[in-house]
């Protein structure tokens, strides 16, 4: 009986472990964002995997954005978008101002927000590889 525990015990955490974000394989996003700065406007449209965390990042001009995606397991999703900019002077403090928004996977995800003084607008689809 004792044998028996063990074994389903080891069982289950394989597969605890198996189904973890670790061994996941990561998202993949289609996206546009138009980051607008004092009359400037700079955009990225790209489609990339995450990294291990989620995350999605790239260099939109003068600025650095990242959106982190927090799945939950009917395919909902929390995004994280946040905007630095990033080269600032010395003695200056970086902005970094961050908004959320709620999407499903699979389906597209417009957002807008202003981000200090910047205004962001865009759009996203994230796919996940289960789905």
């Amino acid at each position: 009986m004792n044998r028996k525990l063990s074994r389903t015990a080891m069982v289950a955490m394989l597969l605890a472990l198996i189904t973890s974000p670790a061994f996941a394989a990561p998202l993949r996003a289609n996206y546009e964002v138009s980051l607008t700065d004092g009359g400037e406007t700079y955009s990225v449209r790209t489609i990339q995997s995450a990294d291990a965390d989620n995350r999605f990042a790239d260099d939109v001009g003068p600025f650095r954005l990242q959106m982190v995606a927090t799945v939950n397991s009917s395919g909902a999703y929390e995004l994280e978008v946040s905007v630095t900019r990033k080269d600032v002077p010395s003695g200056a403090i970086a902005f970094e101002q961050t908004r959320s928004f709620s999407g499903a996977i699979g389906g597209p995800l417009e957002f807008s927000a202003q981000f200090g003084e910047v205004k962001g607008i865009g759009v996203i689809m994230i796919h996940s590889p289960e789905r």
